[in-house]
């Protein structure tokens, strides 16, 4: 019959000697017994530790027969000594200190060359591993460089034809190759608004190729950052019609003027007003404010769109990330206007960050200071 613990037994076991047995001291002690099997704990030749503990114990057994001999008045000599452990035996055990010390000392210091192999081992291994984390960076860097290559390269050869394509659909919806009805016409639109759909993608291809290539550089010129906002509108005007969305606009009336790439700038504008525009159902609503503060512009854009999840904001302006990454997905993009539009505003000093509950739209907030305006 196999004996069981009583409860009471069982608690104790385990709320008093497991955590003993587990216990860093007894861990220690388990090292310090281990290292007594060991030949270096014994060797005084390649264990300095042995002759430390030797000369550190020697001075035990020497001053108590030192007393002893001069309690008795006997010379300290061979006889002498011999005649004090004779009487007093006791002396044995001091004279084995130096012996206990060597071995307690012997034993340290096999615990330390231990650690310290074990330590030297591992530092070699975090070498050895930092070394292929190089190459293996130094490979992904030139990988990285191809593959912006080859996207600057592919993004300007297809916009070529692209612009060309345009050209002649303009030219023939406008009659120039003759007449055309009312049903060549409607297609003519719906190819013209898939070009320029195809034109808007490579462009986020060039920019993003560019950013990858550190090419940040800025054209700095003066100007109205209301004149960027009114362009912007000015080229979406058609999409929001289309969707029929309301667009609220709140400039101020006093000029906005600052130091900076206008370019840049309006295509951030024009990202990020696009972005709102694209998440946001038909008849709903899409606002843009612009304000000025005592550091700078405040850029605010909103929309009643359908938000993003909670649990995907840290992922918002990483490069070609979309909230629904399937072949499958409902709204289309390469997923680099928000990553473009985080390095334009970095580029300039500024900062973005922005509001989102799903379902209830998402809020932009850029911030751009006005030094040197």
């Amino acid at each position: 019959m196999l004996a069981t613990r009583s409860p009471a037994a069982e608690e104790t076991f385990h709320g008093r000697v497991l955590p003993l047995l587990r216990s860093p001291s007894l861990a220690i002690v388990g090292e310090f017994l281990a290292a007594l099997r060991s030949p270096h704990a014994w060797n005084p030749l390649r264990n300095g530790y042995v002759v430390f503990g030797i000369l550190w114990g020697l001075p035990i057994p020497l001053f108590s027969l030192g007393l002893d001999l001069l309690a008795r008045g006997s010379p300290f000599s061979p006889t002498g000594l011999w005649e004090a452990v004779a009487l007093h035996p006791i002396h044995l055990f001091f004279l084995a200190h130096p012996l206990i010390f060597g071995v307690v000392f012997g034993a340290m210091g096999t615990v330390r060359h231990a650690k310290d192999a074990k330590i030297e081992r591992l530092v070699g291994e975090l070498e050895e591993r930092l070394g292929e984390l190089a190459v293996a960076n130094e490979a992904l860097r030139s990988l990285d460089k191809l593959k912006s290559e080859f996207l600057a390269n592919v993004s300007h050869e297809l916009r070529t034809p692209l612009v060309s394509i345009r050209g002649y659909n303009e030219m023939i919806q406008e009659g120039r190759f003759g007449p055309i009805n009312e049903k060549q016409a409607e297609g003519l639109t719906i190819a013209l608004r898939n070009v320029d759909r195809l034109l808007d993608l490579i462009t986020d291809l060039l920019d993003f190729a560019r950013l990858q290539e550190g090419k940040r550089s800025l054209s700095l010129s003066r100007f109205d950052l209301r004149e960027a906002v009114t362009a912007a509108v000015t080229l979406l005007r058609p999409r929001l019609e289309e969707k029929s969305l309301k667009l609220i606009l709140r400039l101020p009336e006093e000029p906005c003027v600052l130091a900076a790439d206008r370019d840049k700038l309006g295509r951030m504008i024009l990202n990020l007003l696009a972005n709102a525009m694209k998440f946001t159902e038909p008849e709903g609503e899409v606002g843009l404010e612009l304000t000025h503060g005592e550091s700078g512009y405040a850029l605010r854009i909103w929309d009643t769109g359908c938000g993003i999840p909670a649990h995907l904001h840290t992922r918002v302006f990483e490069r070609f990330w979309q909230g629904d990454g399937t072949s499958r997905r409902k709204y289309g993009g390469t997923g680099l206007g928000l990553a473009i539009v985080k390095e334009i505003v970095e580029a300039h000093g500024g900062r973005i960050d922005f509001q989102s509950a799903e379902g209830k739209g998402t809020e932009m907030r850029v911030s751009l200071p006005s030094k040197g305006t």
